[in-house]
């Protein structure tokens, strides 16, 4: 859409305060996330995940010097 009486060079400003009114503002990319993917879900605690988070870690053996 071009209005002849605006002239070319502010024409690209006149659409956006006309079309960006009409338009939804962009969701903050957090919430575009959480809205595809969802929450966490698990039925253990916080204790039970901290547990199995340290039981898996492993200790190295290598005897290493610098």
């Amino acid at each position: 859409m071009t209005d002849k009486r605006i002239p070319e060079a502010n024409q690209l400003i006149a659409n956006e305060i006309i079309f960006s009114s009409t338009q939804k503002p962009k969701p903050h990319p957090l919430d575009t996330f959480i809205e595809k993917y969802g929450a966490w879900e698990d039925e253990r605690t916080a204790e039970e995940i901290v547990k199995e988070i340290y039981d898996s870690r492993t200790i190295s053996n290598y005897d290493i010097s610098l």
